[in-house]
């Protein structure tokens, strides 16, 4: 992480950086065939769930058509409800990590996310530090497309290298690392957060 200019603003990934995600919560609320539960657990890797979190498909279309593959009729609430349980708390010792950054450094988000995971978790208390939540529903493209990369930049107004960014996923780290942002990876640990940060001088 060596680069002689300061970080002047931080993108974390929502997803397992700042929010525990468990699809077997989702999955727990629903009762179909074990074939169909695969089908659920497998929606991430599939080209709907893609279109959606990129913001081209509704949230009203991906209702219906992900109810036609699992055979089964939910209402648009019945559906939230199971599609957003996936959220299990927050990472254990972020929040207060991340209030005592954002009093030093501005914070945003950078993450794929789609419509109703954005309405669900946008006011929880742990986003109140952030200045923006950049998401790829917003943006109409996901990571690692580049594109969603050099939109936070023109966001942020600011050079890629004076970026840092923190996700769970490493091909979205090496598509920023291609850009010049400066790129660390995190998995549900407030004590690796911690460490990133330090070796940024932000704490």
């Amino acid at each position: 992480m060596s680069s002689s200019s300061p970080v002047k603003a931080v993108l974390l990934d929502i997803g397992n950086v700042l929010l525990k995600i468990n699809w077997l919560n989702s999955l727990k609320l629903i009762d179909i065939p074990k074939e169909d539960a695969d089908l659920f657990l497998q929606i991430g890797n599939s080209e709907l769930f893609h279109q959606y979190e990129a913001g081209l498909v509704s949230s009203e279309d991906f209702r219906i058509a992900l109810c036609q593959k699992l055979n089964k009729k939910l209402s648009p609430q019945e559906f939230n409800h199971i599609w957003c349980a996936c959220f299990d708390g927050d990472v254990e010792g972020v929040p207060e990590l991340i209030n005592t950054v954002s009093k030093k450094v501005a914070l945003f988000t950078l993450s794929n996310t789609n419509e109703s995971h954005y309405v669900f978790f946008k006011d929880m208390p742990v986003f109140s530090p952030f200045e923006e939540l950049l998401t790829s529903h917003k943006f109409k493209c996901r990571k690692p497309d580049p594109l969603i990369y050099q939109k936070a930049i023109e966001r942020l107004r600011l050079r890629p290298e004076e970026i840092l960014f923190v996700d769970d996923l490493e091909e979205n780290l090496e598509a920023a690392r291609k850009l010049g942002i400066r790129s660390e990876h995190c998995y549900q640990s407030a004590s690796r957060l911690r460490t990133i940060f330090n070796l940024s001088n932000l704490l």
